[in-house]
Protein backbone atom coordinates (compact mmCIF):
# COMPACT_ATOMS: atom_id res chain seq x y z
CA UNK A 1 0.00 0.00 0.00
CA UNK A 2 0.74 3.45 -0.43
CA UNK A 3 -0.35 5.79 2.43
CA UNK A 4 -1.20 9.67 1.51
CA UNK A 5 -1.75 11.99 4.03
CA UNK A 6 -3.07 15.41 4.15
CA UNK A 7 -3.74 17.43 7.50
CA UNK A 8 -7.20 16.15 8.07
CA UNK A 9 -7.41 13.13 5.91
CA UNK A 10 -5.49 9.70 5.31
CA UNK A 11 -5.78 7.45 2.26
CA UNK A 12 -4.34 3.90 1.81
CA UNK A 13 -4.04 3.49 -1.82
CA UNK A 14 -3.97 -0.33 -3.51
CA UNK A 15 -0.07 0.11 -4.84
CA UNK A 16 -1.34 -2.55 -8.16
CA UNK A 17 -4.89 -1.14 -8.61
CA UNK A 18 -4.39 2.54 -7.52
CA UNK A 19 -7.53 1.98 -5.51
CA UNK A 20 -8.43 3.67 -2.26
CA UNK A 21 -8.86 0.56 0.36
CA UNK A 22 -9.48 2.78 3.08
CA UNK A 23 -9.94 6.47 4.01
CA UNK A 24 -10.16 8.09 7.18
CA UNK A 25 -11.00 12.04 7.93
CA UNK A 26 -10.76 13.93 10.63
CA UNK A 27 -12.72 17.32 12.24
CA UNK A 28 -9.46 18.92 12.77
CA UNK A 29 -5.95 19.73 11.42
CA UNK A 30 -3.26 17.63 12.97
CA UNK A 31 0.33 16.49 12.91
CA UNK A 32 0.96 13.00 11.72
CA UNK A 33 4.44 10.86 11.28
CA UNK A 34 5.03 7.52 10.12
CA UNK A 35 5.96 4.82 12.36
CA UNK A 36 6.13 1.38 10.73
CA UNK A 37 3.38 0.35 8.90
CA UNK A 38 1.18 2.80 11.10
CA UNK A 39 0.65 6.26 11.28
CA UNK A 40 0.75 8.51 14.55
CA UNK A 41 -1.69 11.29 14.75
CA UNK A 42 -0.36 14.09 17.13
CA UNK A 43 -3.28 16.15 18.52
CA UNK A 44 -2.52 18.46 21.14
CA UNK A 45 -2.46 16.33 24.10
CA UNK A 46 -3.95 13.45 22.69
CA UNK A 47 -1.32 10.65 20.58
CA UNK A 48 -3.48 7.89 18.47
CA UNK A 49 -2.02 5.28 16.41
CA UNK A 50 -3.74 4.11 13.13
CA UNK A 51 -2.92 1.07 10.78
CA UNK A 52 -2.51 1.17 7.39
CA UNK A 53 -6.42 0.30 6.92
CA UNK A 54 -7.11 3.46 8.90
CA UNK A 55 -8.40 1.68 12.11
CA UNK A 56 -7.67 2.71 15.78
CA UNK A 57 -4.96 0.59 17.18
CA UNK A 58 -4.72 2.89 20.17
CA UNK A 59 -5.18 6.16 21.66
CA UNK A 60 -3.15 8.03 24.78
CA UNK A 61 -4.32 10.96 26.35
CA UNK A 62 -1.94 12.96 28.50
CA UNK A 63 -2.31 15.68 31.17
CA UNK A 64 -0.09 18.37 28.55
CA UNK A 65 0.56 19.56 24.94
CA UNK A 66 2.52 16.96 23.05
CA UNK A 67 5.82 18.86 21.91
CA UNK A 68 8.53 16.88 20.10
CA UNK A 69 9.21 13.27 19.46
CA UNK A 70 11.69 10.63 17.96
CA UNK A 71 10.78 7.34 16.53
CA UNK A 72 12.29 4.01 16.86
CA UNK A 73 11.34 2.49 13.72
CA UNK A 74 11.27 -0.81 11.91
CA UNK A 75 14.14 -1.22 8.81
CA UNK A 76 12.85 -1.77 4.95
CA UNK A 77 12.60 -5.79 5.98
CA UNK A 78 10.79 -5.11 8.93
CA UNK A 79 13.13 -5.77 11.32
CA UNK A 80 14.88 -3.73 13.96
CA UNK A 81 18.30 -2.68 13.75
CA UNK A 82 19.42 -3.67 17.28
CA UNK A 83 17.33 -6.53 19.06
CA UNK A 84 17.36 -5.34 22.06
CA UNK A 85 14.74 -2.41 21.24
CA UNK A 86 11.07 -2.99 19.87
CA UNK A 87 9.58 -0.17 17.83
CA UNK A 88 9.09 2.75 20.24
CA UNK A 89 7.65 6.17 20.05
CA UNK A 90 9.60 9.22 22.48
CA UNK A 91 7.63 11.72 22.95
CA UNK A 92 8.25 14.81 24.91
CA UNK A 93 5.48 17.15 26.27
CA UNK A 94 4.65 20.78 27.39
CA UNK A 95 4.80 19.80 31.21
CA UNK A 96 7.82 18.39 30.56
CA UNK A 97 7.57 14.97 31.07
CA UNK A 98 9.31 12.78 28.16
CA UNK A 99 7.10 9.32 27.57
CA UNK A 100 8.09 5.88 25.84
CA UNK A 101 5.34 4.21 23.90
CA UNK A 102 4.63 0.71 22.28
CA UNK A 103 4.00 0.58 19.28
CA UNK A 104 2.19 -3.22 20.10
CA UNK A 105 -0.01 -2.19 23.36
CA UNK A 106 -0.41 -5.73 23.80
CA UNK A 107 -3.77 -7.55 24.62
CA UNK A 108 -6.61 -4.93 24.54
CA UNK A 109 -3.91 -2.05 24.34
CA UNK A 110 -3.25 -1.87 28.09
CA UNK A 111 0.47 -1.82 27.20
CA UNK A 112 1.05 1.79 25.45
CA UNK A 113 3.34 3.95 27.61
CA UNK A 114 6.55 1.76 28.24
CA UNK A 115 8.11 4.21 30.78
CA UNK A 116 7.77 8.31 31.40
CA UNK A 117 9.90 10.33 33.05
CA UNK A 118 9.84 14.00 34.08
CA UNK A 119 12.22 16.69 33.34
CA UNK A 120 11.14 19.62 34.81
CA UNK A 121 11.05 21.98 32.03
CA UNK A 122 9.35 21.70 28.03
CA UNK A 123 9.84 19.65 25.33
CA UNK A 124 12.38 21.83 22.92
CA UNK A 125 13.88 18.79 21.26
CA UNK A 126 14.15 14.64 20.86
CA UNK A 127 16.45 12.38 19.35
CA UNK A 128 16.74 8.43 19.63
CA UNK A 129 20.19 6.75 19.15
CA UNK A 130 20.96 3.19 19.88
CA UNK A 131 19.38 2.40 22.90
CA UNK A 132 19.67 6.02 24.27
CA UNK A 133 16.81 8.96 24.08
CA UNK A 134 18.19 12.42 24.65
CA UNK A 135 15.64 15.40 25.51
CA UNK A 136 16.69 19.02 25.26
CA UNK A 137 14.81 21.10 27.28
CA UNK A 138 13.75 24.96 27.39
CA UNK A 139 15.54 25.16 30.31
CA UNK A 140 18.83 24.12 28.63
CA UNK A 141 18.76 21.00 30.20
CA UNK A 142 19.91 18.05 27.89
CA UNK A 143 18.80 14.30 29.16
CA UNK A 144 19.93 11.29 28.62
CA UNK A 145 17.97 8.24 29.19
CA UNK A 146 18.16 4.10 28.28
CA UNK A 147 15.24 3.63 25.76
CA UNK A 148 14.40 0.57 27.30
CA UNK A 149 14.37 0.79 30.83
CA UNK A 150 13.80 4.86 31.43
CA UNK A 151 16.47 5.15 33.72
CA UNK A 152 18.27 8.46 33.91
CA UNK A 153 22.15 8.60 32.58
CA UNK A 154 23.12 12.03 32.79
CA UNK A 155 21.61 15.25 32.46
CA UNK A 156 23.61 18.16 31.64
CA UNK A 157 23.37 22.40 31.00
CA UNK A 158 23.71 24.36 27.99
CA UNK A 159 23.67 27.46 27.12
CA UNK A 160 20.60 27.28 24.63
CA UNK A 161 17.69 24.72 23.79
CA UNK A 162 17.94 25.04 19.80
CA UNK A 163 20.67 22.71 18.96
CA UNK A 164 20.30 20.10 16.14
CA UNK A 165 21.80 16.54 15.80
CA UNK A 166 24.50 15.04 13.86
CA UNK A 167 25.23 11.18 14.80
CA UNK A 168 28.45 10.09 13.92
Amino acid sequence: YIILKGDKDLYTINIESGNIVAEKRFDVSFSLGDWGYNTMQFDDNKLTLWDPMGEKVWKYEADSKFYNYDLIKLNAEGLLDNNEVVPTAIVGSKNGVLRAFNMDGGWFGWNILRWSAATGASTSRVWVNSLRAFCLTEKDSLFTFDIVSGKKINSIKLDHHNYLRHFR
